[in-house]
C-alpha cells in the first residue's frame, strides 16, 4: 500500500493531486509520468493521467457546477429549476467556500449576506472557471466524498498530526467545550427523534444546520471538523 502520510500536512491540494490522493496514488507520481503536451514542452496536463482522468472527470463537473449556479446567482440570471443539482453536491474551491452551499434553494433578489459572499468570491476569484490551478480545502474535499457517497483511499479532514499536536499542547478552552457539548446536545436531540434520509456526515450536518444553526459552535466548517475527528479517535486503538 501507497504510503501518504506526508500529505497530512497539507491544507489545500489541488485538483488532480486530491484525485491522485482519492485513487491511493502518490500525486508526485502523477506529475513524475506526465508528459509534456506534444505542441509546448512546458505544458503538462496532469489531469489526464489516465490512472486518475475518472476521478478528475467527477471532480470538473461538480466544481463547474457550482461555478456555473455560483456566476448565475451573482449576475441576477438564475432561474431556480428541478434539473438544477443539488448545491451539497458541488466541489467548490476554497474562494467558493464563504458562499453558504444553500444558496441554492435562495429566491432572487439575493439577501444581502448571500449577495455580499458572491461579490467577495468573484473579487478574489477572476478566473471563475479555472479548473487546472485552483486549490480545494481538507474539509470541502471530505464534504464532498461523504454527500457523494464516494470511497477515498486517502482520508482528507484536519490534519491528524495537527489534531494530535493541537491535543498535546492544551485542555479544552471554554468555547472549544461549549460548542462539543451543544454538538453533543443536538445529536442527543436528533437520535430521539429517528428519520429516514440519515446516512451520511452530510445529510446529518444539513439537519443540524438547519435545525440548530442559532446555537454556537453549530457551522458547516465546524461539525465538518469535529466529526471527522470524533471518527477517527472511535477507529484509534
Amino acid at each position: 500500500m501507497t504510503d501518504l502520510s506526508k500529505w497530512d500536512f497539507a491544507d489545500e491540494f489541488r485538483l488532480y493531486e486530491a484525485a491522485a490522493l482519492i485513487a491511493g496514488i502518490d500525486p508526485t507520481v502523477i506529475h513524475a509520468e506526465t508528459k509534456p503536451a506534444r505542441d509546448n514542452n512546458r505544458i503538462f496536463d496532469y489531469h489526464e493521467h489516465p490512472q486518475i482522468k475518472p476521478v478528475v472527470e467527477r471532480m470538473k463537473r461538480s466544481f463547474f457546477s457550482a461555478a456555473t449556479l455560483y456566476m448565475a446567482l451573482k449576475n441576477g440570471s438564475w432561474k431556480q429549476s428541478s434539473a438544477e443539482p443539488m448545491p451539497e453536491l458541488f466541489l467548490r474551491r476554497i474562494s467558493m467556500e464563504e458562499v453558504p452551499l444553500e444558496v441554492g434553494n435562495c429566491r432572487l433578489p439575493l439577501d444581502p449576506d448571500v449577495q455580499r459572499a458572491l461579490d467577495a468570491w468573484y473579487d478574489a476569484d477572476p478566473d471563475i472557471g479555472g479548473y487546472e490551478e485552483a486549490k480545494f480545502s481538507r474539509m470541502e474535499l471530505s464534504r464532498w466524498l461523504s454527500v457523494n457517497q464516494l470511497k477515498s483511499k486517502y482520508q482528507f479532514g484536519p490534519s491528524p498530526s495537527k489534531n494530535l499536536q493541537a491535543s498535546t499542547d492544551k485542555p479544552l478552552e471554554t468555547r472549544e467545550r461549549n460548542t462539543l457539548l451543544t454538538i453533543i446536545g443536538a445529536l442527543l436531540e436528533l437520535i430521539q427523534a429517528p428519520r429516514p434520509g440519515r446516512n451520511s456526515d452530510a445529510a446529518v450536518i444539513d439537519e443540524l444546520l438547519k435545525n440548530y444553526s442559532e446555537k454556537p459552535g453549530i457551522k458547516e466548517r465546524t461539525l465538518q471538523e469535529k466529526f471527522a475527528a470524533a471518527k477517527r479517535s472511535l477507529q484509534s486503538e
